[in-house]
């Protein structure tokens, strides 16, 4: 899914059009502290298990653990 490549979580409410992906995040409350993004998974990808890795940077640009997510495309 995007090519491995990193997808950015937000946390703005859904206010405003992120132009990168030209959608909105899908976040609930701006500035919660809870980071979103929602995704579309095309009908045509392939079907089974997928691990997805969380980590996040906080603004001295260290990085926490990973937290590891499993999805089942069915």
């Amino acid at each position: 899914m995007n090519q491995g490549n990193f997808i950015e979580l937000f946390d703005d409410g859904s206010e405003e059009n992120i132009p990168i992906y030209d959608v909105i995040s899908g976040d609930e409350v701006k500035g919660d502290g809870i980071f979103s993004m929602t995704i579309s998974i095309p009908s045509t990808a392939e079907k089974g298990d997928y691990h997805w890795i969380f980590t996040a940077k906080d603004f001295s640009n260290e990085e926490s653990k990973p937290w590891i997510h499993e999805i089942r495309v069915k």
